[in-house]
């Protein structure tokens, strides 16, 4: 009841039960391999579909035991396409890494998919339109078996006027010192937190002022946000955790270019 009630989404609750039935000894949806068996002629993973409305677009397949539905928005004021491009580019490598592991998946079974059935979800919560960037808040819930599934941000920053992906370090004057006022504000916001009272160890190690720790920022109205994925600041238990740095405290730090009066 706890695993099913932390749930945020309807993926999430549906792994959830078919988890415990398993556990009870049921049917949640496995098959024998022998009939799950495919012929040269079928598809397992079913035909792939892509639709465009004036608010987003949908990427949508679904096979016997396999299923993804993807979203990425359409970006206010981007006449050039540029932008959506580069969501397409984003959400189209994490949708072809999903297939290709089930082909694998596949292959190493003789054709035959063994286990509960697979899933990918991507979607958006927010887009954030400045003069100078767009900032969209996706994120992807995944399940290929065993215990449990998993969740990563996708956070992605795109520069108007050049139509590109900004990387982390573009957010930044070059050769400025952010890594570490991101990493002394982040350990000090998370270490006061219940999860955190134990041991901080990993709570160190995963807010360490490194390039590979900071690879999930998103600037929004109200701050830099970033995402510290599972398992990178504590075990699986603890989830993922946002921590928000107010512009005030990167005062000096920001790419002009993209902040020319210090934030948004």
């Amino acid at each position: 009841m706890k695993e099913r009630n932390a749930c945020t989404d309807s993926a999430c609750v549906g792994h959830t039960y078919r988890q415990r039935i398993e556990e009870l000894g049921g049917d949640a949806g496995m098959q024998s391999p022998a009939s799950n068996l495919t012929s040269k002629s079928s598809n397992p993973m079913g035909e792939a579909h892509t639709k465009r409305t004036d608010k987003n677009t949908r990427i949508t397949q679904e096979g016997p035991q396999f299923k993804i539905d993807a979203a990425y928005p359409r970006l206010p004021g981007d006449k050039s396409s540029a932008g959506e491009r580069v969501l397409a580019s984003v959400v189209d490598k994490e949708v072809e890494a999903f297939r290709r592991d089930y082909r694998d998946l596949l292959s190493g079974n003789d054709g035959a998919h063994l286990g509960p059935p697979w899933e990918l979800a991507i979607d958006y919560t927010e887009v954030y339109t400045t003069p100078r960037f767009w900032a969209v808040d996706l994120s992807s819930y995944w399940y290929t078996g065993g215990a449990h599934g998993g969740v990563q941000h996708l956070p992605v920053v795109i520069e108007r006027k050049t139509g590109k992906q900004v990387p982390p370090a573009g957010l930044f004057h070059s050769g400025s010192n952010w890594l570490q006022t991101l990493s002394d504000y982040s350990y000090k916001s998370l270490a006061p937190r219940e999860p955190f009272q134990g041991d901080k160890e990993w709570l160190r190690n995963g807010t360490a002022p490194t390039a590979e720790n900071y690879q999930k920022l998103l600037p929004m109205s109200d701050g830099m946000h970033i995402a510290f994925e599972q398992y990178q600041v504590g075990p699986y238990a603890i989830g993922a955790h946002i921590v928000t740095v107010p512009y005030a405290e990167l005062n000096g730090l920001l790419n002009p270019e993209l902040f020319p009066k210090g934030r948004p």
